[in-house]
This record gives C-alpha cells, structure tokens and sequence, in this order.
C-alpha cells in the first residue's frame, strides 16, 4: 500500500507541476496581449486628447468670430437700400442672437458703434 501511495503521489506531484507550468504559459501569453492592448489603448487615448485640443481650439476660434460679429455695426446691411428707404426706417430694437450688442452710451459697444 506504500508503494501505491507514493506512486499516487508522484503522479500528483508531477500533475500539479505541468499545471503550473500550463498556468505560466497561459499567464504569459495572455500578460503579452494585455501589454498589446495597453499600449494600442494608450495611443488611442493621445490621438482622443491631440483631436479634443484641436476641438477645442477651433471653439475657442468659432467663439471669438461670434464676438466680433456681435460687434459688428447691423448699419452695414443698410448701405444697399435706396437712401429714401434707409431715411423712413425707424431705429429697431436688437432681436439678434448676441446679446447686449445693442448697449447703453458710455460702454464699449456704444463707443464702438458710434465711431464707425
């Protein structure tokens, strides 16, 4: 009976290591692709920010044009009509989409708006 349990033994044994030798395989094979995948994440993580940047730039760029347009005298569209036409049109309120651009004498749009 101790020659049968040692013999189950050593088979247990050298079951046990080709087990761990599996898992370390597998472990590596599988911590190699992870590795992959990491690395293939993190350059798609820069290029997200390099474009989230240049969104943000071209926002930044889309706002300031807005501004300026909200500055811009509506005057200029005027210039057009017959000088009779450009007489009888009573002065209208600001109904556009920035607002404050009509403002009040003293500020800043005022005094742009009354030099042009």
């Amino acid at each position: 009976m101790s020659g049968f349990r040692d013999s189950l033994l050593l088979k247990v044994s050298d079951l046990a290591e080709q087990l761990e030798e599996r898992l370390f395989q597998l472990y590596s094979l599988h911590n190699e692709q992870i590795q992959q995948r990491l690395h293939e994440l993190a350059e798609v993580m820069e290029r997200v920010q390099q474009a989230e940047d240049e969104l943000q730039h071209v926002c930044h760029t889309v706002e300031a044009a807005y501004k300026d347009l909200c500055l811009q005298p509506e005057a200029g569209s005027r210039r057009f009509l017959p000088r009779a036409s450009r007489r009888q049109s009573p002065p209208r309120a600001h109904t556009g989409p920035c607002p404050g651009a009509w403002a009040a004498p003293g500020s800043l749009n005022y005094r742009r708006r009354a030099w042009r």
